[in-house]
């Protein structure tokens, strides 16, 4: 957990996007994004009660830093993720 970002920002950062719920639930937020350019935008809502990483590289780099912190780095953190 002490490998985990303090801060996201999915809007900035393409590696994390928020976890999408079309239902409002306890404790989440109203997400408003626009997508496409030209004549082709639209804008999509939804709730979101968090986030979650996009594709294995921040994961990988989480495991990496955890691992290295307990002394353990000849291990490949790709191999632990497949």
């Amino acid at each position: 957990m002490r490998n985990l970002p303090d801060t996201v920002a999915p809007e900035k950062d393409k590696d994390w996007k928020f976890n999408q719920n079309y239902e409002e639930i306890p404790n989440s937020i109203k997400v408003t994004e626009g997508e496409g350019s030209g004549v082709n935008t639209y804008t999509r809502q939804f709730w979101s009660d968090g986030v979650r990483p996009v594709g294995h590289q921040v994961l990988t780099e989480i495991l990496t830093s955890a691992l290295k912190k307990i002394g353990i780095d000849d291990v490949a953190a790709k191999a632990l993720l497949k």
